[in-house]
């Protein structure tokens, strides 16, 4: 076993000790696709103006979920704009060094300053308190919903941002985030480039091939083919024939699994680190190069 996968390791066994019996859908493992619920979600997205904070809302049969954007940089109309979605464990919004953050370490925490549009994602699992996100992600619809307003949002943004910039548009996003990059180019496709770090299209085999098997529900162990049904979208993915698509994994994740997960980028180029799934996170200069190179900014 190298460093790599005993880091990821260690995390989990972390993560379990602290959840004790709360483990994750432990209430309910019942909800629509990802693909339902985003035709039916309705996003009151404000009006981009420059720089700032950005609230948005939904309203749905199961609670009001209230995702969040920041506008932390705008050069202006002649640049490209990067969208970036945050992982699981982060701060969205906390701009500092030593702040669990990867959007301020790849594009604000460096000498050289990012020659593009920055946008920084919050989900609405991220913008409520600790106590509410441990009893949402009891619930698997609760977890489900909260992912699927974030193409939504990100497609929101995207409207408005085609109607008036002159350059490419990018998506990104690691892990948690990745896999919503992922989603939005799925279902949208209205992206210029896409570049998901650390994830896939098959969402329900985290809880099946990964070490995140251990803080799942046993109901969840019991259901494959409905969490199938529920939270992959490999096909819709593969079936987009743009090669539009730049992936980032790592050899030795332990969560996001390579053999699994690499499967949806067939036909395209993926950039595979000698790192685990938190080593990469904290590798900066790596997702940085990655990212900038396949977004054409220098």
């Amino acid at each position: 076993m190298n460093i790599h996968i005993l880091i990821d390791r260690s995390v989990v066994k972390i993560m379990k000790l602290v959840a004790g019996r709360r483990r994750l859908f432990s209430r309910n493992i019942e909800s629509p696709s990802f693909q339902e619920l985003m035709k039916t979600i309705e996003l009151k997205v404000p009006d981009i103006n420059g720089a700032g904070h950005y609230d948005a809302e939904t309203v749905t049969p199961y609670g009001t979920f209230r995702p969040a954007f920041k506008v932390v940089r705008w050069l202006g109309n002649d640049f490209p704009t990067i969208i970036y979605h945050h992982g699981n464990s982060e701060k969205p919004f906390k701009f500092r060094r030593f702040a669990r953050n990867t959007f301020f370490n790849i594009f604000l925490n460096t000498a050289t300053p990012v020659k593009a549009n920055l946008i920084a994602l919050a989900s609405p699992l991220h913008t409520v308190p600790l106590k509410e996100y441990r009893s949402r992600a009891g619930d698997l619809r609760q977890f489900i919903i909260a992912i699927a307003v974030m193409p939504v949002l990100v497609e929101n943004i995207m409207s408005q941002l085609k109607r008036k910039v002159t350059k490419p548009v990018i998506v990104s996003g690691i892990s948690f985030g990745g896999f919503v990059t992922n989603l939005h180019r799925a279902f949208f496709n209205t992206a210029d480039t896409y570049i998901p770090l650390l994830a896939g299209s098959a969402m329900d085999r985290l809880f099946f091939d990964s070490v995140f098997s251990q803080i799942v529900s046993a109901a969840v162990h019991e259901n494959p083919e409905k969490m199938k049904d529920i939270m992959n979208f490999e096909e819709p993915f593969m079936k987009i024939p743009d090669k539009n698509v730049f992936p980032l994994l790592g050899r030795y994740d332990q969560f996001v699994d390579l053999s699994v997960h690499i499967r949806c980028y067939e036909g395209h180029t993926v950039n595979i680190t000698e790192l685990g799934h938190v080593t990469t996170a904290y590798c900066t200069q790596t997702m940085r190069e990655h990212i900038f190179k396949n977004a054409g900014i220098n």
